[in-house]
């Protein structure tokens, strides 16, 4: 009885190992990609030789693809070759290995973003849904359940905006978020990097767009008229290798070098296609496409705490040569105005109408540029659309009848925004005169009181041609009677 309880305990230790072998290892991979589905690639075999060490040897299947990448023949060589890699050479030794065993028949195939029941060993996956992208290395020796962020090798954008003084040709840093007024020229610079094995795919072109809000548009020609929609004079674009700081211009003026560059008009901006990047690639080493050009606020441009946003995004394609591309995440800057409102009102509080306001900005060196003058006749609200930080001139223009002139008011606001934000928004804004005016959000107001009444004359006023008048028959009479008195003695 004890020897058969013995074998069904040992039978029944046996049947754990086996299912606990059979089982495997799980794993799951996060990716932004909806429909991705995984491949994997069992470089290595996995044993474990217990106290958290493992034998590792070449799976037979892809010894030729691993002597050919590492230059090593034998196990142990091929092992400590793999061992050795920073993740620079990682990621080149996963994209070489993937271009010469993509044909071969998967190890594992995933459900969905799931493998189930792996083996233990060293395994290459890959998205099944693109042969350029998302390769991943994994070692699942001594892992029970895994998850992974995909590494999505694939093309992303990064926008930013800069404020551009034009008298001096200069600009001061780039940012997320910039406040301009109406009409004036900000720069936009759009870098799109692109990875390792995009510069290597054939037939890959890229789609990089460059979308605007409703209050503000792109200025890509050096017209101010837009006439043509094909005149892209202010635009530029170029390669960029980050690691020696080298650049090399492919579109300027309307000119693309070897033809690799296009660019065309959509309702929300600008595309620009770049055709055959490895074709680009084999001109000029790069490692980012990066696009310059300039925008502005327009009239309608909205006044609130989420400004007016400029969005960029890339299309590129699943697969080599395919028509079916995916999207990078959308990167975004907002360009932010300010609105002044002023209410006019007498003496007694109430409102008063037919007045006419100037709005001047202070741009150095004693100038001003104006923003805006409003005369009303039948309203006591004056809205100015278009304030940027910096220093301004309140001017009143029209005076109501019966009331005297108000005296210039000068001001200065500064507009706190958040510069390095995957959303901007509007922070705060201060006023150098916040008893006269308040700020709600992007809006400042302004309470003006106009006095009525005469004014008293002073020096060179009526007061003096009263005086003149009055005395100019006293002097003549004065001269009569000294003339008389002469005469008598």
């Amino acid at each position: 009885m004890k020897i058969r309880m013995k074998q069904v305990v040992v039978w029944m230790i046996l049947s754990i190992l086996m299912i606990t072998s059979v089982a495997g290892v799980n794993i799951t991979i996060e990716s932004s990609q909806s429909d991705a589905e995984y491949a994997a690639y069992k470089l290595l075999a996995a044993e474990d030789l217990g106290g958290d060490k493992y034998d590792y040897t070449v799976n037979e299947k892809y010894r030729d693809i691993l002597t050919e990448v590492t230059g090593k023949t034998d196990d142990e060589a091929i092992v400590d070759y793999i061992s050795g890699l920073d993740t620079e050479d990682m990621i080149y030794f996963a994209n070489e290995m993937y271009a010469k065993l993509k044909d071969s028949e998967p190890d594992a195939d995933s459900s969905g973003k799931v493998f189930t029941g792996v083996e233990s060993g060293y395994y290459l996956i890959a998205n099944k849904a693109s042969t350029i992208a998302s390769v991943v290395i994994l070692d699942t020796a001594g892992k029970d359940d895994i998850t992974i962020q995909a590494k999505e090798n694939v093309p992303s954008v990064i926008l930013k905006i800069s404020n551009y003084n034009v008298d001096s040709d200069t600009i001061v840093g780039w940012y997320d978020a910039v406040d301009a007024m109406i009409g004036e020229e900000v720069k936009v610079k759009l870098e799109c990097e692109v990875p390792e094995n995009f510069t290597k795919a054939d037939n890959c072109n890229l789609d990089i767009f460059c979308d605007t809000s409703e209050g503000v548009e792109l200025k890509y020609s050096t017209s101010d008229d837009y006439v043509s929609d094909d005149d892209f004079s202010n635009v530029t674009v170029k390669l960029v290798n980050s690691v020696d700081s080298t650049d090399k211009i492919i579109f300027q003026y309307n000119t693309s070098d070897d033809g690799y560059v296009s660019i065309s008009k959509t309702a929300e901006g600008i595309k620009v296609n770049i055709q055959n990047i490895a074709n680009v690639y084999s001109v000029f080493n790069f490692d980012s496409i990066v696009i310059e050009t300039s925008a502005k606020l327009k009239e309608n441009a909205a006044a609130d705490v989420s400004g007016n946003p400029i969005t960029a995004y890339v299309q590129y394609p699943r697969e080599s040569g395919s028509s079916v591309t995916d999207t990078s995440a959308i990167d975004k800057v907002s360009v932010f105005t300010y609105k002044l409102v002023l209410n006019n009102y007498d003496g007694k509080s109430n409102p008063l109408n037919g007045a006419g306001y100037e709005l001047s900005k202070d741009i150095g060196g004693g100038q001003y540029k104006v923003i805006g003058n409003v005369t009303l006749t039948d309203s006591n609200i004056f809205e100015f659309l278009g304030l940027s930080s910096g220093s301004y001139k309140l001017e009143q223009i029209l005076t109501p009848e019966g009331y005297n002139k108000l005296p210039d008011m000068t001001f200065t606001i500064t507009g706190e925004l958040e510069t390095e934000s995957d959303d901007p928004k509007l922070v705060s804004i201060t006023v150098s005169d916040p008893d006269k005016i308040t700020v709600s959000g992007a809006v400042l107001n302004i309470d003006i009181h106009s006095r009525s009444g005469i004014k008293l004359p002073s020096t060179g006023g009526v007061g003096d041609t009263l005086f003149y008048i009055l005395a100019l028959p006293l002097i003549a009479a004065s001269i009569a009677l000294f003339s008389l008195s002469r005469k008598v003695i």
